[in-house]
């Protein structure tokens, strides 16, 4: 299993993971055989992205501060727990897609990946549950400082 080795409150780590859902949406979009799983994932994926880009914002906001420091400690094992959840899901559809795409059936490595549905349930349902962690931590970091939401949107 790969090794991520989650820095506190480093802009990279985040972003890097973020990326890494834009990723997983591209590869599944680009295969053309959708489902129904991996039009969830894909919903999921999209908001877990967002999430962490408000989070990131969140730990370089209040980086200097002790809520800084305590926000990124607590940040940092969920991003690092996504981030391995969809490495280990990126890794096998690249897989398929290089095994594949070597081959004459090269175009049919989407629907491996489709067959692979309780891996992709299994991936939506671990996200979920740390994206709402993440949304939990931000609601209790606006509730805390209140002017945060208002910083981010810049309607207040």
């Amino acid at each position: 299993m790969p090794v991520f080795a989650f820095t506190v409150g480093s802009l990279g780590d985040i972003l890097s993971t973020a990326g890494l859902a834009i990723k997983i949406v591209k590869a599944l979009h680009e295969s053309g055989h959708s489902s129904a799983e991996c039009d969830v994932l894909t919903l999921e994926l999209q908001a877990l992205q967002k999430v962490l880009i408000l989070t990131e914002y969140a730990i370089q906001r209040y980086k200097s501060s002790a809520l800084g420091q305590i926000l990124a400690n607590v940040v940092g094992p969920e991003v690092a727990q996504c981030h391995l959840a969809m490495q280990g899901f990126a890794t096998e559809i690249d897989t398929y897609r290089q095994v594949l795409g070597s081959t004459v059936i090269g175009r049919l490595w989407g629907r491996v990946v489709w067959t692979m549905s309780d891996k992709v349930v299994s991936l939506q349902a671990k996200l979920t549950s740390h994206r709402g962690k993440l949304s939990m931590i931000l609601v209790a970091l606006n509730s805390f400082v209140p002017s945060f939401m208002c910083v981010v949107f810049e309607n207040c």
